[in-house]
């Protein structure tokens, strides 16, 4: 009997040692499955973070090419960079009437941001008469203006101190012109108006009587109302 027991008992042991490392090994298997989850999880994760960054980082690379494609938006870049700004500024043209004791004068297309000084030269040098001291040859130019180029003679005579500014669209208010009485040559000194544009004048006033007001101006053929506004601050009655 006692044999027995002892039997039943080395078997009972025996079986709950097997039953305790079964329970061990499949909790060991499980605890692999978790962990192996988790990395694969966290490598997915890892994966799609990195894609997405390569898809941001080609995205702004193709949009910084396409932008320097387009003259649109390199027009923009350009406006920041003083260089190229200047250059952007120096191609623009500008047309500018120089004339008086010039020795070759007329209309002149230069590049935006010259000054008289360049504008003389091109224009063959002043004459032997003309007084330069009476001009700011630094001065740069703008597109339509008019230069005039004095004599010594006229620079010297009180009676034309019209003429002393040799850039007519910078005569200061104290040489307002008259139309009503104002030669040809004294007219032709108004930003924009030359010779036919004169004569125009003088031949208005003399056949439909004098301007009543500076507007009346603008009913001579070929003075529009941008051309009136550029001289009307220059111009009395």
């Amino acid at each position: 009997m006692r044999f027995r027991d002892t039997l039943n008992k080395i078997a009972f042991k025996f079986l709950s040692f097997r039953y305790e490392k079964g329970r061990q090994f499949y909790l060991s298997v499980f605890i692999a499955i978790l962990i192996a989850i988790a990395i694969l999880t966290l490598l997915t994760i890892k994966q799609s973070h990195d894609t997405k960054v390569k898809e941001n980082v080609l995205k702004a690379v193709l949009n910084s090419n396409k932008s320097l494609s387009n003259p649109e938006d390199s027009k923009n870049i350009s406006a920041a960079s003083p260089v190229e700004e200047q250059k952007k500024i120096t191609a623009e043209k500008i047309k500018v009437y120089i004339c008086g004791y010039i020795n070759n004068s007329g209309v002149y297309e230069l590049n935006a941001g010259t000054r008289v000084i360049d504008l003389i030269d091109l224009a063959g040098g002043a004459k032997i008469e003309a007084y330069l001291e009476s001009i700011n040859l630094a001065e740069v130019l703008t597109d339509g203006e008019k230069v005039y180029i004095p004599s010594k003679e006229e620079a010297s005579n009180p009676g034309n101190s019209i003429f002393l500014n040799g850039s007519a669209g910078n005569n200061s208010k104290s040489n307002i012109i008259n139309i009503n009485s104002a030669g040809e040559s004294e007219l032709e000194l108004l930003p924009g108006i030359g010779p036919e544009l004169a004569r125009r004048i003088i031949d208005y006033r003399t056949n439909a009587g004098s301007f009543k007001s500076k507007e009346d101006l603008k009913n001579v053929t070929g003075i529009g109302e941008k051309k009136f506004n550029a001289i009307k601050d220059l111009i009395t009655v």
